[in-house]
């Protein structure tokens, strides 16, 4: 069973790793802005959402997967 305590924990403890991601990468702007970039590389207002949808998905995976664990000993998490 999903229960909503484990939704607000896997997104709690995903969201915590993407805050302490972007404490690490306060001036990864200016880092980013002095590279010699491609021609196809994405502009950095990109990044943003980007990594924003990722870590969304990063969280729903985990509390499915938490989900299923908790009810299949057999889903391969217990070996």
């Amino acid at each position: 069973m999903r229960s909503p305590a484990r939704f607000v924990i896997s997104f709690a403890v995903t969201f915590a790793a993407a805050a302490l991601g972007a404490l690490a990468s306060r001036d990864a702007a200016n880092f980013y802005g002095a590279l010699s970039l491609p021609t196809w590389a994405p502009p950095s207002s990109v990044f943003g959402p980007v990594w924003t949808l990722l870590y969304l998905m990063m969280a729903i995976a985990l509390w499915r997967a938490w989900g299923a664990a908790a009810v299949s000993p057999s889903y391969g998490f217990n070996r």
